[in-house]
């Protein structure tokens, strides 16, 4: 009989890195392969905002499997939004690393990630003003991790 061990040492929350590219822009998903002169775009964002969560289910189809990345970045860097309000809707990919060093694609050019986003201003001068986005992707099989 094998012994199963659930600690592997460290386990650090958080994500370390967002990728993020259109649908089109790939030639293909498996491997992840681009069209000449396309690549990922970085997303920079707070180091402390960042978070995965995943979740499995029995759905009328088969499993489901779902997950959700939030990333926030200062409100100050309107550059920023700017660059990123062109992924909103059901339009791309996203590739991110976690803390722990598990880097996972979501999305499909078939059924591409949901990004959405919002912002808060806070009630004090000594909160947060940021954007916060968040992307949710649903599949029948899980991310793979790449």
């Amino acid at each position: 009989m094998a012994n199963i061990t659930f600690s592997q040492g460290a386990n650090i929350g958080g994500v370390s890195q967002v990728l993020m590219a259109y649908s089109y822009e790939l030639s293909s998903i498996n491997p992840v392969s681009f069209k000449p002169g396309r690549d990922w775009s970085v997303m920079d964002f707070l180091p402390d905002s960042s978070s995965v969560k995943e979740s499995s289910s029995a759905g009328d189809n088969g499993p489901e499997h779902s997950y959700s990345l939030v990333f926030s970045f200062n409100k100050q860097a309107q550059a920023m939004y700017d660059a990123f309000k062109r992924y909103l809707g059901q339009v791309g990919v996203t590739r991110y690393t976690d803390n722990n060093g598990v880097t996972r694609l979501l999305g499909r050019l078939d059924n591409p990630v949901t990004v959405k986003t919002e912002s808060d201003t806070g009630n004090d001068p000594t909160d947060m003003n940021f954007f916060k986005i968040t992307i949710t992707w649903t599949n029948n099989e899980p991310a793979p991790v790449i």
